[in-house]
């Protein structure tokens, strides 16, 4: 099955070259769709020295031939072994959960991206450093309300009433829970 990647062994400073490269062109590349889909840099190495166009700098990328080497040299073979001494359906079921987790991961970025996105567009800020201040403060508004819904949903007001399908408790509901999210708006 992964044995058939075997062909493809290289040495170890092939191997760095071949993460220094393809990571480099995956960071250029990601901060060009970045900026170009959600109009705004996510990172900017222009004032270090070695950069290109600021989406990328000589020393992440050297970090990143390092780690490709430590990957693919010393975890990569631990993997493969315990691997084997695994049966294939926990194979499958390992396999299936990464990849929930990866969509979750992937549908949570990308509405976040989106929230981010409106932000920038609507905002007045004309540099790197003001949206970025700006972003900041709509990840943390994003945590505290994600937090309140979380503790709206462990304070057992869902059992009193909320969350049934009777529509003369929908609007009740929908007031409680923005007067947990928003109390100064209450």
């Amino acid at each position: 099955m992964i044995k058939g990647l075997a062909p493809l062994e290289f040495s170890v400073g092939t191997t760095f070259a071949v993460s220094f490269l393809l990571c480099g062109f995956l960071e250029y590349m990601t901060s060009y769709v970045l900026e170009k889909r959600f109009h705004a840099r996510w990172w900017d190495y222009s004032q270090k020295p070695m950069n290109l166009h600021g989406r990328v700098w000589i020393g992440n990328l050297i970090l990143f031939g390092l780690g490709g080497v430590v990957i693919v040299d010393l975890i990569n073979p631990l993997l493969l072994r315990l691997s084997e001494h695994m049966s294939f359906p926990l194979r499958e079921i390992m396999a299936l959960s990464l990849s929930v987790v990866f969509i979750a991961d992937y549908v949570m970025s990308h509405f976040v991206l989106k929230l981010v996105k409106t932000s920038v567009e609507l905002s007045e800020a004309d540099d790197t450093e003001a949206i970025s201040k700006e972003v900041r403060h709509i990840r943390r508004s994003f945590i505290e309300r994600n937090e309140s819904l979380r503790a709206w949903r462990r304070s057992g007001q869902r059992q009193r009433g909320c969350g049934r399908k009777r529509k003369n408790m929908l609007p009740r509901c929908g007031k409680r829970l923005r007067k947990t999210l928003n109390p100064q708006e209450a």
